[in-house]
């Protein structure tokens, strides 16, 4: 229900290419461009919506995402899957954030997207796969915020401590 507020919400007010992106971006479309082709802009709850097919059609490849133990993982995995997923995935905060905030507000969702943003964020870190830091600019104050608070409980957190005390251990026994 929300989702589908949103994308009514965009198509009426973003309808031109180009339009509904955060203040300095443009998202591009590339995925159905062939090779040299120039690529169009499109407006944002368009984008969001290619982004959000992706992500569910690469879940649901079997080559990408296999589910059988026997079979191998791509080797392009982490670089071109996983990695081109988590900038999607940020491309729709960042629209969420600068075009939609308001209505998630009104909503009463706003704590949620804000919960979604730090796990993202955190997990992004935890397995060393932040954007580009280009592409973060686009939600500069909340990921610096969420960064700081990450590297905060890192300094505090008993996983840290069990890591160090493991490397202790194995530094010894070397």
């Amino acid at each position: 229900l929300l989702y589908e507020s949103v994308i009514v919400d965009s198509r009426e007010k973003y309808t031109r290419p180009g339009q509904g992106f955060p203040p300095g971006f443009i998202y591009y479309w590339t995925e159905d461009a062939e090779s040299g082709e120039e690529v169009p802009a499109v407006p944002a709850p368009g984008y969001m919506e290619k982004c959000l097919n992706w992500i569910d059609q690469a879940f649901n490849d079997e080559t990408v995402f296999p589910t059988d133990a026997t079979i191998d993982w791509p080797t392009d995995f982490l670089d071109n899957h996983i990695c081109r997923i988590f900038t999607y995935m940020f491309r729709t905060f960042a629209i969420l954030y600068h075009c939609h905030y308001e209505l998630l507000v009104q909503n009463k969702v706003a704590n949620l997207l804000n919960t979604t943003l730090k796990h993202f964020v955190f997990f992004s870190i935890r397995y060393n796969l932040l954007i580009d830091e280009e592409e973060l600019l686009a939600l500069a104050t909340p990921v610096e915020k969420i960064k700081k608070e990450y590297i905060k409980a890192w300094n505090k957190s008993s996983i840290k401590r069990k890591i160090s005390q493991n490397a202790k251990k194995t530094l010894k026994t070397t």
